[in-house]
């Protein structure tokens, strides 16, 4: 038996498990088909299902550093280790008002960052479409990313989540921000690759 979501019309149980491929396709925009009055179920309705709770946002902040954190500790100890990093590092240190130095830093840091950022996106990645349906920050946070169906990702729309969150973060995290203003805390990445980020259900789920 699988999650069991309430139809906005009839009021009619549906088992979103037995929807089959290409009806998950062309309702995930839109909700649900209702086999009893054959009308859209909103996937609002999702959040009547305690496997579909949606994450806190701080919950979600904090699960983020805990993943982006050592990421960008371990890429930037081998620049340091391995680079001129380190003495472009001491000197601005030494020195945070020579603009030379500044300058150099600033490279160096902007790199740390792009390389971090690629390595993080590859990790979530392969974390949000493996059984663990997140990565480990989220793992130790109860939380898990599915998609409309309750399964968890596949690699492709795993790909589109996380690349889709350069698009949320410009212009001023416009789409982070769209979080707080709908009640399944979704930012415009999770819109877009069709993911719910939610509270891990208690129960065991199938794979």
């Amino acid at each position: 038996m699988g999650e069991q979501l309430e139809c906005d019309t009839c009021g009619a149980s549906i088992d979103i498990k037995e929807l089959t491929k290409s009806e998950a396709g062309k309702y995930a925009s839109g909700g649900f088909l209702c086999t009893d009055c054959k009308r859209i179920a909103s996937d609002e309705n999702l959040l009547r299902s305690d496997s579909f709770i949606p994450a806190g946002l701080i919950r979600r902040g904090l699960a983020f550093l805990i993943d982006v954190l050592p990421i960008t500790a371990l890429v930037f100890l081998v620049f340091y280790a391995s680079t001129p990093f380190k003495e472009v590092f001491h000197n601005f240190m030494n020195d945070i008002h020579n603009v030379d130095y500044r300058i150099e830093y600033t490279k160096y840091k902007s790199t740390i960052r792009f390389v971090a950022g690629v390595i993080y996106i590859c990790y979530a990645v392969i974390f949000e479409s493996s059984r663990f349906r997140g990565t480990l920050g989220k793992r130790i946070l109860g939380i898990e990313i599915v998609d409309a169906s309750g399964d968890r990702l596949t690699r492709v729309t795993a790909i589109k989540r996380n690349v889709f969150k350069i698009l949320s973060a410009i212009i001023a995290m416009v789409g982070y921000l769209m979080a707080f203003f709908n009640k399944q805390r979704r930012t415009l990445h999770d819109t877009l690759s069709g993911a719910y980020v939610i509270k891990r259900a208690r129960s065991t789920r199938s794979v």
